[in-house]
């Protein structure tokens, strides 16, 4: 139960989270206070019977000269209402009606006798509200600081559970707001989970498109075509909520596709021309060894529905189960990466190539497979790969984090603190902090081949801190 404290008003504290959501033994104040009595309503009242008889008052088809705000549950519930003064939840702005002038007359005087100023009667407080007919901050608080925007007759307010966007905004986002581009097995799954369980994002409506790689269209004209940009974006676009998004633009939305990261100049310049100015670019990193032992045990696992098996290459037949493991192709993990290592090496690439030559001789050649089960060892040289978008894109645009950085609920939350600051998005507090896109190893790598890998990756690791230097702040501790 609830402990309930007599303290003569709600505190501001109380408003986190529904009262229900509350610790057994959290102590809140009474759910309603006694303000003022003997408050004379009269005059408010007959106003709004008279209107309630003259012109049916309550139906916002009948507020001429106001604004309507659709409010989805609202709507459906048939609940009337009339708006005179609103804020979003996350403070962004407080919204004052046309017919706030019109109604000021009478309700003046129960701010006054209330002592609730009306310049009050805003949510500015950090945490979405448990909504309240009047919300209050302390007489302290900057108020200033929140823009004030003053509605016309000829708008509609639009409110989502969170958000609150005026129709003059409508389309002012376009989606994607975000687009995860890897790296493969680097914890993609786990960090669009953690974004889009905010209140102010939402899921495309495929996680990972593959758009600009697997799915491209060739059918459709070229980017260079007068017509093919136009024509992309159409097909680009069927992946995200436009109902919900194009209305509502403090709502975000984007998409996770780890394969992007090896796309090289083919997936940058088809990302160049079909994104918004205000797409953000997300990148999350492991340690390269343990990435690409994540990525053999993905690929040599034959458990899953057939698309997943597809895209690990199962149904090339590259995959040849044993009795006590899988192998790849007839080959076990220490002979792929002395096989891939050797590649590598023979198409002389070296950490201070430019990203020019590594795309030319490799990027290139993996961009058009249509499975996850290459290159094991060249999705970890993350510098090489990360060059070509630091080239392409301004590194404001640009976020890297670590997933080593995220392993306990409290390094989780510091990291997700700089995605959601780096959206642009208001604090939120992770509530599901399980890892996404898990499996268990049948055994652990061989020595041997982890040092083999630890030194083929140390200079391109140091080399991806000297790139990430002044435009990181995560700290990867193999980047030595």
């Amino acid at each position: 139960m609830v402990t309930v404290v007599d303290v003569g008003e709600i505190p501001l504290h109380a408003k986190h989270v529904p009262t229900n959501e509350l610790p057994k033994d959290h102590a809140v104040g009474p759910l309603v206070t006694l303000r003022h009595a003997n408050v004379n309503i009269l005059e408010l009242q007959e106003r709004l019977r008279l209107l309630e008889q003259t012109m049916g008052i309550w139906d916002p088809a009948n507020q001429v000269g106001n604004v309507p705000i659709r409010r989805a549950g609202h709507d459906v519930w048939g609940i009337d209402k009339i708006m005179l003064v609103f804020c979003d939840d996350y403070m962004k702005n407080v919204y004052e009606f046309p017919w706030l002038a019109t109604w000021i007359d009478v309700l003046q005087p129960l701010f006054d006798l209330l002592n609730v100023p009306l310049n009050r009667v805003h949510n500015y407080w950090s945490h979405p509200r448990v909504h309240l007919i009047f919300d209050y901050v302390d007489a302290a608080y900057p108020l200033a600081s929140t823009p004030r925007i003053h509605l016309t007759p000829d708008m509609v307010l639009h409110q989502t559970r969170r958000s609150v966007d005026v129709s003059t905004l409508h389309g002012s986002r376009v989606p994607p707001s975000f687009v995860v581009i890897g790296a493969q097995k680097a914890g993609t799954t786990s960090l669009y989970d953690y974004i889009t369980q905010h209140d102010l994002a939402i899921p495309s409506i495929r996680k990972e498109t593959h758009y600009l790689d697997w799915r491209w269209d060739p059918s459709l004209p070229p980017l260079d075509d007068p017509n093919g940009v136009a024509k992309h974006k159409a097909m680009y676009l069927r992946y995200f909520r436009t109902d919900i998004l194009l209305p509502n633009p403090s709502i975000q939305s984007g998409e996770a596709t780890p394969s992007y990261l090896l796309g090289g100049s083919i997936v940058i310049d088809r990302f160049k021309a079909l994104m918004d100015d205000q797409c953000k670019i997300l990148a999350i990193l492991r340690n390269p060894v343990d990435r690409a032992f994540s990525h053999y045990n993905m690929t040599a696992d034959t458990q899953g529905n057939p698309e997943q098996l597809r895209n690990r290459s199962v149904m090339h037949g590259f995959i040849i189960p044993t009795s006590t493991r899988c192998v790849i192709g007839g080959t076990r993990r220490w002979q792929i990466v002395t096989a891939e290592i050797a590649e590598l090496e023979a198409l002389g690439i070296h950490p201070d190539m430019s990203f020019d030559a590594f795309d030319d001789v490799f990027l290139k050649s993996r961009v058009n497979f249509t499975h996850g089960g290459h290159s094991f060892v060249g999705r970890g040289l993350y510098a090489l790969q990360l060059a070509g978008w630091y080239q392409a894109f301004p590194s404001s645009r640009i976020h890297v984090v670590n997933m080593d950085d995220m392993k306990t609920p409290t390094g989780l939350q510091n990291v997700m603190d700089t995605v959601f600051s780096f959206l642009d998005l208001p604090p939120y507090a992770i509530q599901d902090t399980s890892a996404k896109n898990t499996r268990a190893y049948a055994a652990p790598l061989n020595a041997d081949t982890r040092q083999r890998l630890e030194v083929f990756y140390a200079p391109f690791n140091a080399k991806l801190k000297t790139l990430l230097q002044g435009s990181s702040t995560t700290s990867f501790s193999w980047a030595v």
